[in-house]
Protein backbone atom coordinates (compact mmCIF):
# COMPACT_ATOMS: atom_id res chain seq x y z
CA UNK A 1 0.00 0.00 0.00
CA UNK A 2 1.27 3.46 -1.04
CA UNK A 3 1.90 6.19 1.24
CA UNK A 4 -1.25 8.56 2.15
CA UNK A 5 -1.26 11.33 -0.40
CA UNK A 6 -0.49 14.94 0.78
CA UNK A 7 -3.76 16.33 -1.52
CA UNK A 8 -7.29 14.53 -2.16
CA UNK A 9 -10.25 14.86 -4.54
CA UNK A 10 -13.59 14.64 -2.80
CA UNK A 11 -11.85 13.91 0.81
CA UNK A 12 -14.06 14.45 3.55
CA UNK A 13 -13.50 17.90 4.80
CA UNK A 14 -12.26 16.57 8.67
CA UNK A 15 -11.46 13.21 8.61
CA UNK A 16 -11.09 12.89 12.28
CA UNK A 17 -13.84 10.74 13.72
CA UNK A 18 -15.47 12.28 16.99
CA UNK A 19 -14.12 9.27 19.27
CA UNK A 20 -10.65 8.71 17.66
CA UNK A 21 -7.26 11.19 17.63
CA UNK A 22 -4.66 11.67 14.70
CA UNK A 23 -2.16 8.77 15.76
CA UNK A 24 1.77 10.65 16.94
CA UNK A 25 3.33 11.63 13.98
CA UNK A 26 5.43 9.04 12.54
CA UNK A 27 9.12 9.61 11.69
CA UNK A 28 10.27 6.33 10.39
CA UNK A 29 8.76 6.97 7.02
CA UNK A 30 6.25 4.92 5.23
CA UNK A 31 8.46 1.73 6.24
CA UNK A 32 5.63 0.52 9.11
CA UNK A 33 2.92 1.59 6.43
CA UNK A 34 4.90 -0.30 3.71
CA UNK A 35 5.40 -3.67 6.50
CA UNK A 36 1.16 -3.19 7.37
CA UNK A 37 0.12 -3.13 3.54
CA UNK A 38 2.34 -6.16 2.85
CA UNK A 39 0.10 -8.28 5.35
CA UNK A 40 -3.22 -7.20 3.58
CA UNK A 41 -3.99 -10.93 1.95
CA UNK A 42 -7.72 -11.09 1.93
CA UNK A 43 -11.08 -8.60 1.71
CA UNK A 44 -11.42 -8.34 5.59
CA UNK A 45 -7.62 -7.10 6.23
CA UNK A 46 -8.09 -4.96 3.38
CA UNK A 47 -10.95 -3.17 4.88
CA UNK A 48 -9.24 -3.22 8.31
CA UNK A 49 -6.52 -1.26 7.04
CA UNK A 50 -8.29 1.58 5.62
CA UNK A 51 -10.52 1.41 8.88
CA UNK A 52 -7.01 1.98 10.30
CA UNK A 53 -6.17 5.14 7.60
CA UNK A 54 -8.94 6.77 9.46
CA UNK A 55 -10.51 8.44 6.69
CA UNK A 56 -6.76 9.03 4.97
CA UNK A 57 -6.55 9.17 1.12
CA UNK A 58 -5.62 5.24 0.18
CA UNK A 59 -3.73 3.90 -2.92
CA UNK A 60 -3.28 0.71 -3.57
CA UNK A 61 -0.62 -0.97 -5.85
CA UNK A 62 -1.58 -3.82 -7.95
CA UNK A 63 0.57 -6.01 -6.10
CA UNK A 64 -1.94 -5.80 -3.09
CA UNK A 65 -5.21 -5.96 -5.40
CA UNK A 66 -3.56 -8.40 -6.95
CA UNK A 67 -3.50 -10.93 -3.42
CA UNK A 68 -6.85 -9.69 -1.92
CA UNK A 69 -8.52 -11.01 -5.50
CA UNK A 70 -7.52 -14.23 -4.50
CA UNK A 71 -9.63 -13.65 -1.25
CA UNK A 72 -12.31 -11.28 -1.83
CA UNK A 73 -15.32 -12.19 0.05
CA UNK A 74 -15.97 -11.96 3.36
CA UNK A 75 -17.70 -14.66 5.43
CA UNK A 76 -19.90 -13.52 8.16
CA UNK A 77 -18.30 -13.67 11.26
CA UNK A 78 -15.68 -11.44 9.65
CA UNK A 79 -18.48 -9.23 8.02
CA UNK A 80 -19.84 -8.39 11.69
CA UNK A 81 -16.70 -7.91 13.53
CA UNK A 82 -16.38 -5.48 10.18
CA UNK A 83 -19.63 -4.05 10.99
CA UNK A 84 -18.60 -3.26 14.33
CA UNK A 85 -15.31 -1.87 13.89
CA UNK A 86 -16.91 0.59 11.94
CA UNK A 87 -19.53 1.65 14.24
CA UNK A 88 -16.99 3.65 16.14
CA UNK A 89 -16.65 5.91 12.73
CA UNK A 90 -19.64 7.86 13.67
CA UNK A 91 -18.38 11.04 11.34
CA UNK A 92 -18.26 8.52 8.45
CA UNK A 93 -15.09 9.94 7.84
CA UNK A 94 -13.52 6.38 6.71
CA UNK A 95 -16.66 4.88 3.83
CA UNK A 96 -15.72 7.72 1.55
CA UNK A 97 -11.98 6.13 1.40
CA UNK A 98 -13.67 2.80 0.90
CA UNK A 99 -15.89 3.81 -1.48
CA UNK A 100 -13.01 5.38 -3.49
CA UNK A 101 -11.20 2.13 -3.09
CA UNK A 102 -14.43 0.25 -4.50
CA UNK A 103 -14.52 2.24 -7.40
CA UNK A 104 -11.19 1.57 -8.53
CA UNK A 105 -11.41 -2.15 -8.09
CA UNK A 106 -11.55 -3.69 -11.62
CA UNK A 107 -12.35 -7.67 -9.91
CA UNK A 108 -16.09 -8.09 -9.66
CA UNK A 109 -15.93 -10.70 -6.52
CA UNK A 110 -13.71 -8.52 -4.44
CA UNK A 111 -15.77 -5.04 -6.06
CA UNK A 112 -18.98 -6.57 -4.71
CA UNK A 113 -17.91 -7.44 -1.57
CA UNK A 114 -16.35 -3.83 -0.91
CA UNK A 115 -19.39 -2.20 -2.39
CA UNK A 116 -22.47 -4.42 0.00
CA UNK A 117 -19.98 -3.75 3.07
CA UNK A 118 -20.12 -0.31 2.44
CA UNK A 119 -23.63 -0.53 1.78
CA UNK A 120 -24.47 -2.24 5.33
CA UNK A 121 -22.01 0.45 6.91
CA UNK A 122 -24.24 3.54 5.59
CA UNK A 123 -27.68 1.30 6.32
CA UNK A 124 -26.30 1.21 9.86
CA UNK A 125 -25.53 4.69 10.66
CA UNK A 126 -28.30 6.69 12.45
CA UNK A 127 -27.67 9.29 9.70
CA UNK A 128 -29.27 7.28 6.75
CA UNK A 129 -32.16 5.53 9.26
CA UNK A 130 -34.92 7.79 7.86
CA UNK A 131 -37.05 5.37 4.93
CA UNK A 132 -36.24 8.19 2.65
CA UNK A 133 -32.53 7.46 3.10
CA UNK A 134 -32.75 3.91 3.31
CA UNK A 135 -34.77 3.74 -0.02
CA UNK A 136 -32.48 5.71 -1.46
CA UNK A 137 -29.43 3.33 -0.75
CA UNK A 138 -31.18 0.53 -1.67
CA UNK A 139 -32.46 2.20 -4.96
CA UNK A 140 -35.65 1.61 -5.00
CA UNK A 141 -38.52 3.29 -7.17
CA UNK A 142 -40.02 4.95 -4.30
CA UNK A 143 -36.80 6.15 -3.04
CA UNK A 144 -36.26 9.95 -3.79
CA UNK A 145 -33.48 10.91 -7.01
CA UNK A 146 -29.97 11.84 -6.85
CA UNK A 147 -30.47 15.16 -6.35
CA UNK A 148 -33.10 15.29 -3.77
CA UNK A 149 -31.33 12.46 -1.99
CA UNK A 150 -28.33 14.90 -1.74
CA UNK A 151 -30.26 17.88 -0.77
CA UNK A 152 -31.69 15.68 2.15
CA UNK A 153 -28.63 14.23 3.28
CA UNK A 154 -26.80 17.55 3.07
CA UNK A 155 -29.45 19.44 5.55
CA UNK A 156 -28.31 20.25 8.83
CA UNK A 157 -31.76 20.08 10.42
CA UNK A 158 -32.69 16.89 8.23
CA UNK A 159 -29.38 15.43 10.48
CA UNK A 160 -30.77 16.51 13.48
CA UNK A 161 -33.51 14.96 13.40
CA UNK A 162 -31.93 11.49 12.91
CA UNK A 163 -30.92 9.45 15.90
CA UNK A 164 -27.25 11.37 16.28
CA UNK A 165 -25.67 11.48 19.77
CA UNK A 166 -26.56 14.56 21.37
CA UNK A 167 -23.40 15.25 21.80
CA UNK A 168 -22.79 15.44 17.98
CA UNK A 169 -26.46 17.38 17.73
CA UNK A 170 -25.08 20.50 19.95
CA UNK A 171 -21.94 20.63 17.91
CA UNK A 172 -21.82 22.45 15.13
CA UNK A 173 -17.97 21.32 14.19
CA UNK A 174 -19.49 17.54 15.02
CA UNK A 175 -21.98 18.31 12.31
CA UNK A 176 -20.67 20.23 9.91
CA UNK A 177 -18.12 17.57 9.44
CA UNK A 178 -20.79 14.78 9.40
CA UNK A 179 -22.36 16.61 6.79
CA UNK A 180 -19.33 16.75 4.82
CA UNK A 181 -18.89 13.21 4.93
CA UNK A 182 -22.65 11.87 4.81
CA UNK A 183 -23.24 14.00 1.57
CA UNK A 184 -19.71 12.30 -0.15
CA UNK A 185 -20.72 9.24 0.89
CA UNK A 186 -23.74 9.20 -0.38
CA UNK A 187 -22.42 10.82 -4.01
CA UNK A 188 -20.05 8.09 -4.16
CA UNK A 189 -22.25 5.46 -3.92
CA UNK A 190 -24.55 6.74 -6.05
CA UNK A 191 -21.30 6.77 -8.54
CA UNK A 192 -20.71 3.04 -7.73
CA UNK A 193 -24.77 1.15 -7.70
CA UNK A 194 -26.20 3.83 -10.19
CA UNK A 195 -23.27 5.01 -12.98
CA UNK A 196 -23.39 8.61 -11.66
CA UNK A 197 -21.07 10.43 -13.99
CA UNK A 198 -18.11 13.16 -12.19
CA UNK A 199 -19.86 15.35 -14.15
CA UNK A 200 -23.21 14.61 -12.85
CA UNK A 201 -21.75 14.25 -9.63
CA UNK A 202 -20.56 17.42 -9.34
CA UNK A 203 -23.66 18.88 -10.39
CA UNK A 204 -25.20 17.82 -7.66
CA UNK A 205 -22.55 18.36 -5.17
CA UNK A 206 -22.72 21.91 -6.01
CA UNK A 207 -26.48 22.37 -5.15
CA UNK A 208 -26.55 20.07 -2.33
CA UNK A 209 -23.41 20.89 -0.86
CA UNK A 210 -20.64 23.22 -2.25
CA UNK A 211 -23.01 26.01 -3.05
CA UNK A 212 -22.77 29.31 -1.26
CA UNK A 213 -25.40 31.27 0.12
CA UNK A 214 -26.96 34.52 -1.84
CA UNK A 215 -24.84 37.34 0.16
CA UNK A 216 -21.61 35.14 -0.05
CA UNK A 217 -21.95 34.82 -3.38
CA UNK A 218 -22.35 38.71 -3.95
CA UNK A 219 -19.49 39.33 -1.61
CA UNK A 220 -15.91 39.82 -3.84
CA UNK A 221 -13.91 39.69 -0.48
CA UNK A 222 -15.72 36.61 0.82
CA UNK A 223 -15.14 35.06 -2.49
CA UNK A 224 -11.79 36.13 -2.59
CA UNK A 225 -11.20 34.24 1.34
CA UNK A 226 -13.55 31.14 0.64
CA UNK A 227 -11.58 30.72 -3.04
CA UNK A 228 -7.92 31.03 -1.03
CA UNK A 229 -8.80 28.55 2.23
CA UNK A 230 -8.37 25.30 0.47
CA UNK A 231 -4.95 24.55 0.35
CA UNK A 232 -6.11 21.17 -1.00
CA UNK A 233 -5.25 22.02 -4.79
CA UNK A 234 -5.75 18.83 -6.61
CA UNK A 235 -9.21 18.72 -5.03
CA UNK A 236 -10.50 22.35 -5.96
CA UNK A 237 -8.94 21.25 -9.25
CA UNK A 238 -10.66 18.59 -9.90
CA UNK A 239 -13.81 20.10 -9.32
CA UNK A 240 -12.83 23.09 -11.27
CA UNK A 241 -11.73 20.70 -13.61
CA UNK A 242 -15.20 19.34 -14.27
CA UNK A 243 -17.05 22.18 -14.04
CA UNK A 244 -14.99 23.72 -16.76
CA UNK A 245 -15.49 20.42 -19.11
CA UNK A 246 -18.91 20.97 -18.59
CA UNK A 247 -18.89 24.68 -19.07
CA UNK A 248 -16.77 23.75 -22.53
CA UNK A 249 -19.13 21.30 -23.43
CA UNK A 250 -22.27 23.30 -22.87
CA UNK A 251 -20.26 26.41 -25.11
CA UNK A 252 -19.56 24.18 -27.70
CA UNK A 253 -23.05 22.91 -27.84
CA UNK A 254 -24.55 26.40 -27.63
CA UNK A 255 -22.42 26.69 -30.52
CA UNK A 256 -23.33 24.35 -32.28
CA UNK A 257 -26.95 25.27 -31.81
CA UNK A 258 -26.08 28.66 -32.69
CA UNK A 259 -24.88 27.02 -36.23
CA UNK A 260 -28.25 25.22 -36.84
CA UNK A 261 -30.10 28.15 -35.62
CA UNK A 262 -28.56 30.29 -38.45
CA UNK A 263 -28.83 27.01 -41.04
CA UNK A 264 -32.38 26.82 -39.61
CA UNK A 265 -32.68 31.10 -40.27
CA UNK A 266 -31.30 30.69 -43.70
CA UNK A 267 -33.29 27.64 -44.48
CA UNK A 268 -36.94 28.86 -43.29
CA UNK A 269 -35.97 32.36 -45.47
CA UNK A 270 -35.57 29.83 -48.36
CA UNK A 271 -38.60 28.21 -47.73
CA UNK A 272 -39.88 31.61 -47.43
CA UNK A 273 -39.38 32.94 -50.88
CA UNK A 274 -40.19 29.13 -52.29
CA UNK A 275 -43.49 29.47 -50.56
CA UNK A 276 -43.98 32.89 -51.61
CA UNK A 277 -43.37 32.03 -55.04
CA UNK A 278 -45.36 28.65 -54.83
CA UNK A 279 -48.04 30.83 -53.88
CA UNK A 280 -47.79 33.55 -57.13
CA UNK A 281 -47.61 30.19 -58.98
CA UNK A 282 -51.06 28.99 -57.40
CA UNK A 283 -52.61 32.29 -57.74
CA UNK A 284 -51.74 32.18 -61.38
CA UNK A 285 -52.98 28.94 -62.02
CA UNK A 286 -56.25 30.18 -60.27
CA UNK A 287 -56.79 32.68 -61.99
CA UNK A 288 -56.01 30.42 -65.52
CA UNK A 289 -57.85 27.93 -64.02
CA UNK A 290 -60.95 30.59 -63.43
CA UNK A 291 -60.13 31.98 -67.08
CA UNK A 292 -60.66 28.52 -68.53
CA UNK A 293 -63.73 27.28 -66.32
CA UNK A 294 -65.16 30.78 -67.67
CA UNK A 295 -64.21 30.07 -70.94
CA UNK A 296 -65.57 26.73 -71.12
CA UNK A 297 -68.66 27.89 -69.45
CA UNK A 298 -68.90 29.99 -72.48
CA UNK A 299 -67.96 27.54 -75.23
CA UNK A 300 -70.76 25.04 -73.38
CA UNK A 301 -73.54 27.86 -73.57
CA UNK A 302 -72.84 28.78 -77.14
CA UNK A 303 -72.80 25.14 -77.66
CA UNK A 304 -76.19 24.48 -76.44
CA UNK A 305 -77.19 27.99 -78.21
CA UNK A 306 -76.11 26.61 -81.40
CA UNK A 307 -77.64 22.96 -80.70
CA UNK A 308 -80.85 24.12 -80.23
CA UNK A 309 -80.70 26.40 -83.61
CA UNK A 310 -79.62 23.49 -85.06
CA UNK A 311 -82.57 21.70 -83.71
CA UNK A 312 -85.26 24.41 -84.73
CA UNK A 313 -83.68 24.32 -88.13
CA UNK A 314 -84.29 20.34 -88.31
CA UNK A 315 -87.76 20.55 -87.21
CA UNK A 316 -88.23 23.87 -89.89
CA UNK A 317 -86.45 21.98 -92.05
CA UNK A 318 -88.59 18.50 -92.12
CA UNK A 319 -91.38 20.48 -91.88
CA UNK A 320 -90.92 21.95 -95.07
CA UNK A 321 -89.64 19.14 -96.48
CA UNK A 322 -92.37 16.62 -94.95
CA UNK A 323 -95.20 19.28 -96.72
CA UNK A 324 -93.51 19.18 -99.78
CA UNK A 325 -93.27 15.50 -100.32
CA UNK A 326 -96.98 15.30 -99.33
CA UNK A 327 -97.91 17.91 -101.69
CA UNK A 328 -95.83 15.96 -104.33
CA UNK A 329 -97.11 12.58 -103.32
CA UNK A 330 -101.00 14.33 -103.81
CA UNK A 331 -99.32 15.69 -107.15
CA UNK A 332 -98.26 12.30 -108.46
CA UNK A 333 -101.67 10.64 -106.83
CA UNK A 334 -103.53 12.60 -109.39
CA UNK A 335 -101.70 11.55 -111.95
CA UNK A 336 -101.78 8.33 -111.45
CA UNK A 337 -105.45 8.43 -111.42
CA UNK A 338 -105.71 10.27 -114.57
CA UNK A 339 -103.85 7.89 -116.45
CA UNK A 340 -106.10 5.27 -115.33
CA UNK A 341 -108.68 6.60 -116.46
CA UNK A 342 -110.54 5.89 -119.72
CA UNK A 343 -108.71 7.04 -121.66
CA UNK A 344 -106.02 8.17 -120.29
CA UNK A 345 -105.47 11.37 -119.34
CA UNK A 346 -101.42 11.64 -119.80
CA UNK A 347 -101.44 15.48 -120.24
CA UNK A 348 -102.62 15.88 -116.77
CA UNK A 349 -99.44 13.82 -115.54
CA UNK A 350 -96.94 15.15 -117.37
CA UNK A 351 -98.15 18.39 -115.66
CA UNK A 352 -98.36 16.50 -112.49
CA UNK A 353 -94.94 15.49 -112.75
CA UNK A 354 -93.45 18.58 -114.01
CA UNK A 355 -94.69 20.40 -111.49
CA UNK A 356 -93.24 17.75 -108.73
CA UNK A 357 -89.77 17.67 -110.39
CA UNK A 358 -89.73 21.66 -109.98
CA UNK A 359 -90.60 21.67 -106.13
CA UNK A 360 -87.73 19.08 -105.45
CA UNK A 361 -85.67 20.51 -107.58
CA UNK A 362 -86.42 23.89 -105.43
CA UNK A 363 -86.10 22.00 -102.36
CA UNK A 364 -82.35 20.65 -103.35
CA UNK A 365 -81.25 23.77 -103.92
CA UNK A 366 -82.76 25.02 -100.33
CA UNK A 367 -80.74 22.32 -98.69
CA UNK A 368 -77.42 22.65 -100.63
CA UNK A 369 -77.54 26.80 -99.82
CA UNK A 370 -78.01 26.16 -96.24
CA UNK A 371 -75.15 23.74 -95.71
Amino acid sequence: MADAQDSRVGAPVDPKPIDQADPPADHSGSSKRSSRSKKISNAAELITYIYARKGKPITLSPKVVAVVCQSPTLDPPEFDELLRLARSDLRLAVPVQLLLVTLGISDTALRASLREFAGAVLRNHPAFSSQQMNAALRNLPEGPDVERSLKLISSVEFLKRQPLPDKMKRSKRELAGLRVNVTYSLALWFAETRGLKPEDLADSLFLSLWQTDGDQARDALKQFRLLTANHDVEAVGAACAVFKRRADNMSAAAGRAERAEADALEKAQTLTKSVSKLREELNNREEQVAALETQMENQKQDYENKLAHARDDRENLRARVLRRLKEDVRLLDEGVHALQRDPPKVRIMEDHAERTLDALRKVIQQLEAEN
